[in-house]
């Protein structure tokens, strides 16, 4: 699965905070897995040192804000404890703390 690709990829030192194709970044890409695989991926990512404060292109959010506003609170939890900037706005003026 994604998982084990991850790892592969994590292993064989890509890197986790390069954008791909399409400007998307590894660390957003984490929500798009199934619900019980997101704080896996992430936590993953996150050990491999992706930046926790990334910036979307598209609205400015963070994985912080993405995660909240998901209601992931198992991302959110790894995201808080890897120091992810609580008090970010997105361009909408929004912060994590407004999606909890």
């Amino acid at each position: 699965g994604h998982l084990g690709c991850i790892k592969l990829l994590i292993s064989a030192r890509a890197s986790v905070n390069e954008p791909d194709a399409s400007s998307a970044y590894p660390i957003f890409k984490a929500f798009l897995s199934s619900t019980k695989s997101q704080a896996k991926i992430l936590s993953l990512l996150v050990q491999a040192k992706a930046n926790v404060n990334q910036n979307s292109k598209e609205e400015g959010a963070t994985p912080l804000i993405v995660a909240s506003f998901s209601k992931a609170s198992d991302c959110t939890a790894i995201l808080i404890k890897a120091a992810a900037d609580l008090e970010h706005q997105n361009r909408n003026g929004n912060t994590a703390l407004m999606g909890a």
